[in-house]
């Protein structure tokens, strides 16, 4: 093994107990030994992709499994407290860092700013509520921290690449 490159880059990981694991490998167990059907084969099939994709992918599965760091529950806070409007001095003192460091942690962890980040998260949402719902462009600048609708839809348009009215109109149900 010690000339085998493949086993160099893994490392071994803990992986927390999961009564639904337990419960998905029994169902896979119970449909192969029960069943000799085409049908239930490509079920137990599925949910064996399912059960493997579980532990490769255990971390983007159950994100609350990732590491408790700043910039994650920075990113929480920002995904909670969509109505708000925090500039980044306020959102670097939440973490008790310095603007400067928490907005270089920030650019590394995410690839944005953390102005950037939170104004991406408030569009987005507006497109849930542009989509879903009958509120008015004002109403959504309201409950997502936006005094002025004008500025908040020139962000959306440099954002979504179209005003938020043209959005809605597009997305609108019929």
């Amino acid at each position: 093994m010690d000339n085998c490159p493949f086993f160099l880059d893994f490392a071994a990981e803990t992986i927390p107990y999961d009564e639904n694991r337990i419960l998905a490998f029994n169902e896979i167990y119970d449909l192969v030994e029960n069943s000799f059907d085409v049908r239930e084969t490509e079920i137990a099939n599925i949910k064996l992709l399912n059960f493997v994709a579980s532990f490769v992918f255990l971390r983007e599965i159950n994100p609350a499994l990732q590491e408790s760091d700043t910039i994650t529950a920075s990113v929480n806070f920002m995904k909670n407290n969509l109505h708000l409007s925090m500039t980044l001095d306020q959102l670097a003192q939440r973490q008790h860092l310095s603007t400067s460091h928490y907005c270089r942690l920030f650019i590394a962890k995410t690839g944005r700013s953390p102005h950037q980040y939170f104004i991406q998260l408030k569009i987005w949402k507006s497109c849930q509520y542009l989509y879903f719902s009958d509120r008015s462009i004002k109403e959504i600048c309201s409950q997502l921290g936006f005094e002025d609708p004008y500025y908040f839809s020139r962000l959306f348009k440099k954002v979504m690449g179209i005003s938020p009215g043209n959005y809605k109109n597009q997305h609108k149900k019929v």
